[in-house]
């Protein structure tokens, strides 16, 4: 198991060394990123943080011919559990999951006594607006936005599809938010707005297809690699175009995949005994699961889980992660521990586990992510001068 690198080589020590390099006020719990200049952020015209979802060291070991291959200037680890929904936030708050409380896709909320998916904010079962059951994300995920810190010109690029929803318009605030349509209409738009707009910014730009096809496909596949030349080539086009314009421009990921198969599916259906433990359905995600226990049948549960499924998880009390600094530094979030669960199944090699709540589809991904694998934890930081 890999543990997220949170004392000078994580995603969460990036966003403090833009912190320091900008001048923005921060949390000293995180140091700056080891082997990232401060000097060069701070003299660059224009920042631009491009976060590929899904692009896992892995991945870019595929291809070390590639343009993006050999601009690259070290790796980091993800935070834990390695998802997007954790790292996002924690790419825009600047803060580890320790700090914000968002600690999976799926997540109790004890204010509205729901189980919500997070990040489009709805309900888990029948994908109900969260805002109609009277909260708002601010009340959720009150952790600061990073860029209402920096004291410069502040963009946001984001597909159209996600560009206006709630949880964008909180973690963004108050950048101009954009939306694009494809690779090519981002690029162009990127290149006018340095063009046309000189003074001084930073700019976030998110790209979530590769993450989705390497769920679907898997690392290795060819789609993969066939998207991963589309990425390549864009890359090389916008740094040329770039060229000129002062800017710096950051690349990076939330964090990288793993494959499984179907046989490394562990359906809680099939374990009825441990089922009747829980009160509520799993929370977090399939390869770190939070588990919500009958205070009545802990024993029971850890002794099904340390036997019947030994093989397959390793078995944490989530006060020990947090204790343990999976998490991250700091002072814990007032709703962490309500958020976290009572124990968390750590998935061992490439297994993952899940349940099905009404209608929704049986899980059947290629590729998976939130564990402690190496796959999964580390990521690139690929770094072009475009001056």
């Amino acid at each position: 198991m890999i543990k997220p690198d949170y004392h000078g080589g994580s995603l969460v020590n990036l966003m403090q060394s833009l912190r320091a390099a900008l001048g923005t006020g921060g949390s000293d719990a995180c140091l700056p990123l080891t082997g990232l200049d401060l000097k060069e952020l701070a003299a660059a015209r224009h920042i631009l943080l491009v976060v590929i979802d899904g692009l896992g060291e892995n991945v870019l070991r595929q291809f070390p011919d590639s343009s993006l291959a050999r601009a690259s200037r070290r790796i980091l680890t993800s935070v834990f559990p390695t998802t997007t929904a954790s790292a996002i936030t924690s790419l825009l708050t600047g803060r580890p999951p320790r700090q914000h409380a968002v600690t999976g896709w799926f997540q109790w909320l004890r204010e509205a006594g729901v189980v919500a998916t997070i990040l489009p904010f709805v309900t888990r079962a029948g994908g109900v607006d969260l805002r109609k059951l009277g909260l708002s994300v601010p009340q959720v995920i009150d952790t600061r936005p990073f860029l209402a810190d920096v004291e410069r010109t502040c963009r946001a690029w984001l597909p159209e599809a996600i560009v206006n929803s709630p949880y964008s318009t909180t973690l963004t605030a108050p950048a101009v938010r954009t939306g694009y349509a494809s690779l090519e209409r981002l690029g162009e738009g990127l290149v006018q707005q340095l063009r046309l707009q000189p003074e001084p910014s930073l700019t976030w730009i998110y790209w979530p297809e590769l993450d989705s096809c390497i769920h679907h496909e898997g690392v290795a596949s060819p789609a993969t690699a066939v998207l991963f030349e589309a990425l390549d080539e864009w890359w090389v086009g916008l740094t040329r175009e770039l060229a000129g314009t002062d800017s710096l421009v950051l690349l990076t990921a939330d964090h990288g995949h793993i494959d499984t198969a179907a046989d490394r599916h562990v359906r809680l259906e099939q374990h009825p005994e441990l089922r009747d433990c829980l009160t509520l359905p799993l929370c977090g995600e399939p390869r770190a699961a939070s588990c919500y226990v009958r205070p009545r049948a802990r024993q029971r549960f850890e002794d099904y889980v340390t036997t019947q499924l030994a093989g397959y998880c390793t078995l944490l009390p989530a006060a020990d992660l947090v204790a343990q600094g999976w998490l991250g530094p700091g002072e814990s979030h007032p709703e962490l521990d309500s958020r976290l669960g009572d124990y968390v199944l750590l998935m061992k090699d490439n297994y993952v586990i899940k349940d099905t709540l009404g209608d929704e589809r049986p899980f059947s991904f290629a590729g998976v992510h939130s564990g402690a694998s190496r796959e999964e934890m580390e990521v690139p930081l690929i770094v072009q001068p475009c001056g």
